[in-house]
């Protein structure tokens, strides 16, 4: 008899602390994460293209690039797990806008979908922190130089 009173104290206890009461750590881990952003000394068709160039160099398959609106989707190969016999595949999303006259903005989202040996489908989050944002942005500083030089023209 007590037990029910007790466990239905508990979620009534549980219901009004609400979600400020959790840890930050949990909490963290189910907010929206903020894109990775960085100002560009450039026009946004210029850093539009470079973009296209550095997931090249990265080894990205470009799937998308609406320069209008200034997005551009790019994804990994799949990349087979051994320790798990599980495959994973990374997709950025990035968003370029003007920033001022010559200046853009640029925001990227890493996502990190992988598919095990069970049935139950791929799962997806993104990414706050890892290698290929840093991979992505070397190359994209790479791209812009070349653009700027010269070496490799833009795609009309």
């Amino acid at each position: 008899m007590r037990f029910p009173f007790l466990l239905a104290a508990l979620i009534a206890l549980l219901a009004l602390t609400g979600c400020d009461s959790l840890p930050t750590r949990l909490s963290d881990r189910f907010a929206n994460a903020a894109p990775q952003e960085r100002e560009i000394e450039a026009d946004r068709s210029v850093v539009f293209q470079a973009t296209q160039l550095a997931f090249k160099k990265i080894g990205f398959t470009v799937d998308r690039a609406l320069e209008a609106q200034g997005i551009v989707v790019a994804r990994s190969n799949l990349r087979s797990d051994d320790a798990f016999v599980g495959v994973r595949q990374y997709e950025m999303d990035v968003k370029v806008r003007e920033f001022g006259e010559g200046a853009s903005k640029i925001a990227i989202r890493l996502q990190e979908q992988v598919e095990g040996e069970v049935k139950a489908g791929a799962t997806s989050h993104v990414l706050r922190e890892h290698g290929l944002y840093d991979s992505f942005f070397a190359a994209l500083d790479a791209s812009l130089a070349e653009l700027k030089s010269g070496t490799d023209q833009p795609r009309k």
